[in-house]
């Protein structure tokens, strides 16, 4: 039985990891996006940009696989998860 709760708690504590880094990722990718939402400026402004659009869709890639190991690593603690957490992973 202790073994079984150690192993528990290892699963959700690499969950959390994995979920912070992906929250930190996201947060990270929405605050350059919202740095691109204004359109005015001169050719140079909206170059720039452009450009760190660019570099956002470069990476949207990176996002995706952080989020389906996030979800990878949700669907083995959710089995052992209460019913409150369990609405809180999915």
């Amino acid at each position: 039985l202790n073994e079984l709760c150690e192993k528990n708690l290892r699963d959700h504590q690499v969950y959390r990891n994995v979920y912070m880094e992906m929250s930190d990722w996201l947060g990270s990718a929405v605050d350059k996006l919202s740095m691109c939402s204004d359109m005015r400026g001169d050719r140079h402004a909206i170059e720039a940009q452009l450009h760190k659009i660019e570099e956002i869709a470069a990476i949207v890639e990176v996002g995706r696989k952080k989020l389906q190991e996030t979800q990878g690593k949700g669907e083995v603690v959710i089995q052992e998860t209460s019913a409150h957490g369990q609405n809180l992973i999915q």
